[in-house]
């Protein structure tokens, strides 16, 4: 591809990214596909789907990446959840749910990973869905706070959370982890908590 079709394919693709960013984009969007926002709990059916929308069929060290996602389900039985949003048949978003032991001393309680939102399907109200469904599946099962992982320069994520009731929070033994990471990669994730 020429560098001029390469900057024009750039600049196309972007225009959707800034609509989102507006408000009226946002209302207009929840309300055009609010109804067809179809959220549940995935299961072993729904490994296939999952795996294309993660993109796991991209990693080329996963030789079954289909079997990756069931066992990945199958972890979670008792524990956690795969949240999934559809709109028609099309995975339009997803996210992870996980209790982990009280005794851990870095990943203890309740954690929400892996919240990603089709780009198409952004700005309607389908990563709130998500985050609103995860605290309720939380405290359903006697959860009392839920944590999570965000990078601090995603400012839409960051944005999100804060308006779901998550504020910046410490865990000592996690910290020290993320500043380690901070100086090896040069992106830093902070963590986020929400009293359920």
């Amino acid at each position: 591809m020429e560098p001029a079709e390469l900057i024009t394919k750039r600049l196309i693709s972007s225009i959707p990214v800034c609509l989102q960013g507006c408000r009226p984009y946002r209302v207009l969007a929840k309300r055009l596909l609010g109804k067809r926002v179809r959220y549940y709990a995935g299961t072993y059916s729904d490994a296939s789907r999952l795996s294309r929308f993660y993109g796991y069929e991209r990693v080329a060290e996963l030789r079954d990446p289909i079997m990756t996602w069931r066992k990945h389900l199958g972890d979670l039985k008792g524990c956690g959840h795969v949240l999934v949003a559809d709109v028609g048949e099309r995975i339009a978003g997803a996210a992870v749910v996980r209790r982990f032991p009280e005794d851990d001393t870095l990943y203890s309680g309740w954690w929400l990973f892996s919240l990603a939102v089709r780009v198409r399907f952004r700005g309607a109200g389908i990563g709130e869905g998500l985050v609103c469904m995860a605290t309720e599946k939380a405290a359903e099962d006697g959860g009392k706070k839920m944590d999570i992982l965000v990078f601090e320069h995603g400012r839409a994520a960051l944005r999100l959370y804060r308006k779901m009731g998550f504020q910046q929070s410490s865990i000592p033994g996690l910290n020290e982890l993320l500043e380690e990471e901070f100086r090896r990669e040069g992106r830093r994730r902070i963590i986020m908590s929400r009293i359920l």
